[in-house]
């Protein structure tokens, strides 16, 4: 690995297309419109972000959470889009409670509303910008304060172990900020949530084993209903043979009697 393709790394792993608030249309669009409009400006960047654009699913996801704002018919404002935008891009270090948790505190702020929002989100595509310069110079101080070789393989190897560092540190840095905002739990609150998952747990162990019980019951009766109609089907065939067998000996029987009056009649006269 030489310099020049570290450079090159570097400059394609930040190489992404944020929309800014100019680039939505003020009118409302249907969620359809609103996928092309991210993934067409998400193709502007490296192929490495392509993937990380939003879908309807994701979309429909947010709105359950209650991450957006309730929606008014099929189509979205530009403030919900812009919401859409931000979850899309909190994601990626925290949890969909967490990004609530963000998401309501920022307004429950005073002062917040829709024009502020988009300052709010305008500055961030700023600041992504800005980042886009520094991460990779960070990434380069850091292989210099630490002597790193990049064309040696081990000390290659070394670097992308201070870079993952770095980004440990950052993400425990960003959920460290956003506790410092969010009311945590008391333990005796976090007892009772991790009781009340148990039940939930147990609950569904329980439905899930009753079905089974169900479904083995209805196995059973289905082969017993089965078998039942194969025994009746052979007592039908088989008790016409019967009486015929009956018949048939009672007719030998017959002649065998009138062949022996017969004969008793012969010696009689004789």
């Amino acid at each position: 690995m030489d310099y020049k393709m570290l450079d090159n790394i570097l400059s394609d792993a930040v190489n992404d297309a944020e929309l800014c608030c100019d680039d939505i249309p003020s009118i409302s669009l249907y969620l359809d419109q609103i996928v092309h409009l991210i993934s067409d400006k998400s193709h502007e960047g490296a192929p490495r972000f392509y993937d990380r654009t939003l879908t309807k699913t994701m979309v429909n996801n947010y709105s359950k959470a209650g991450l957006i704002t309730p929606v008014t018919g099929k189509k979205y404002t530009k403030e919900q889009i812009i919401q859409m935008l931000m979850i899309n891009s909190l994601k990626n270090t925290y949890s969909i409670s967490e990004i609530k948790g963000a998401m309501d505190a920022f307004y429950a702020c005073e002062g917040v509303n829709r024009e502020v929002l988009m300052e709010t989100y305008d500055k961030y595509v700023e600041m992504r910008r800005k980042s886009k310069v520094a991460c990779p110079e960070a990434v380069k101080e850091m292989i210099e304060i630490n002597g790193f070789d990049i064309e040696n393989d081990v000390e290659y190897f070394s670097a992308i172990l201070g870079v993952v560092a770095m980004a440990d540190y950052f993400n425990c840095i960003a959920h460290a900020m956003l506790e410092a905002i969010i009311p945590q739990k008391q333990d005796g609150e976090n007892d009772i949530a991790e009781a009340t998952k148990e039940n939930e747990r147990e609950v569904k162990k329980g439905a899930k084993a009753v079905k089974k019980e169900v479904k083995r019951e209805n196995k059973a009766q289905k082969k017993a209903e089965k078998a039942a109609k194969t025994d009746e089907s052979d007592k039908k065939s088989v008790r016409p043979a019967t009486e015929a067998s009956i018949a048939d000996e009672l007719s030998v029987l017959e002649k065998e009697v009138e062949r022996a009056l017969e004969a008793d009649t012969e010696t009689e006269e004789a």
